[in-house]
Order: C-alpha cells, then sequence, then structure tokens
C-alpha cells in the first residue's frame, strides 16, 4: 500500500513540476510573428495544380504561375505509369496506375519551362509534353 502511494506522490510531483514549466510571462512572449513562421503543411500561399497523366497527353498541359510562387504538383496518372521532369527546377515525380504523387517547389527564375513524362509510357511518349510559363 505504501508503495502505491509513493508513486502517486511522485506522480502528482511531476505533473505539478510540468505544469508550472512555463510561467504566464513566458506564454505571453509568444507573439503572433513567432507563430506565423512555423510552417503548414499546406499553406494558402501554395498553388496547387492537379496534372492528369495518360497516354500521351498531360492535363493540363499549359502551366502558368508567377515568379517566387510556391508550387504544389500532383500527377495523377489514369492508364500507365507517368511521370514528369522539369530540368530547370531539378523536378521529378512519378505515378504509378491508378495513383498520384506530388512535388513541391518554388518558381525562383521566369521563362518557359518544357515538361515532360519521364516514365516510358508506349509509343507516344516522345510527344508527351507541357510547359510550365512563369511569369
Amino acid at each position: 500500500m505504501k508503495t502505491h502511494l509513493y508513486y502517486f506522490s511522485f506522480g502528482l510531483l511531476v505533473i505539478a513540476i510540468l505544469l508550472g514549466g512555463c510561467s504566464d510571462e513566458e506564454a505571453n512572449s509568444l507573439t503572433p510573428a513567432a507563430v506565423a513562421d512555423i510552417p503548414s503543411p499546406a499553406s494558402a500561399s501554395t498553388k496547387v495544380i492537379e496534372i492528369k497523366a495518360s497516354q500521351y497527353v498531360f492535363e493540363p498541359a499549359e502551366i502558368v504561375v508567377n515568379q517566387d510562387d510556391k508550387v504544389k504538383l500532383i500527377l495523377k496518372s489514369v492508364d500507365v505509369a507517368h511521370g514528369i521532369a522539369i530540368k530547370d527546377y531539378k523536378v521529378e515525380v512519378f505515378a504509378d496506375v491508378g495513383e498520384e504523387s506530388s512535388v513541391e517547389f518554388v518558381t525562383d527564375k521566369s521563362g518557359t519551362f518544357p515538361f515532360y513524362c519521364n516514365v516510358f509510357c508506349g509509343g507516344g511518349h516522345k510527344e508527351m509534353q507541357g510547359k510550365l510559363i512563369v511569369k
């Protein structure tokens, strides 16, 4: 019985220490700016672009964004395995048939950048291309 009382008292002591570890002054020192610096998984400033890949087209085949945008490409493969490569941004993503994959990057340079399927998908594979336009 004394052992149980000892563990109970010890547990209460630990809880009191943990709860008392942050004073009101320290808690109030977290300014909104400090909290805003914590990255969120899906920021409102991220441009999410879904691309459907099927033999031998990307839909859409033309993507227009602004320079310094954070872009999330979601590749959805419909019929066979496909991929997207944008060499100038060192972007590569792969999606197996019936699946989707994503990649995020920042468009830090303007211009027109070709993208293409980087997974052999059949006879028309070489024609499976698109372009990323960064304004």
